[in-house]
């Protein structure tokens, strides 16, 4: 009875555990900004972004994350990780300084927000 104890210690230390699933799991999605056209678009990378996903893409006024934001996109993450998209600034915040824009899965859950000034750069 004394080695029961120990023995079930070692078994459960033994059995191997998902690590590759939980690590992808736990990846948080980000973006950055590659480039602003004054008015007209911005051009965003992702990273760690889930595979075989969709998302709403919003804009808004800076402090707002995004959220409840003006639509300008749905976009397919395919095989996740990093892509490339680009996505007109609408006429509703034309003229702004700063702008937020916010990708966000109804169906995930998976978000992701950021924001930049509204000028040329590249």
């Amino acid at each position: 009875m004394k080695y029961l104890i120990p023995i079930l210690i070692a078994f459960v230390l033994l059995i191997p555990t998902p690590s590759s699933a939980t690590e992808l799991q736990s990846k948080i999605p980000t973006f950055t900004i590659q480039s602003v056209v004054k008015d007209t678009s911005v051009t965003i990378e992702t990273k760690d972004f889930p595979a075989g996903d969709t998302f709403v893409v919003t804009m808004g006024k800076m402090g707002t994350r995004g959220v409840n934001g003006i639509k300008v996109g749905e976009q397919k993450s395919g095989e996740g990780g990093t892509f490339t998209a680009t996505y007109k600034i609408p006429d509703a915040l034309k003229g702004e300084y700063q702008i937020a824009i916010r990708l966000q899965s109804p169906t995930s859950g998976y978000y992701a927000y950021n924001w930049f000034y509204n000028n040329t750069t590249k």
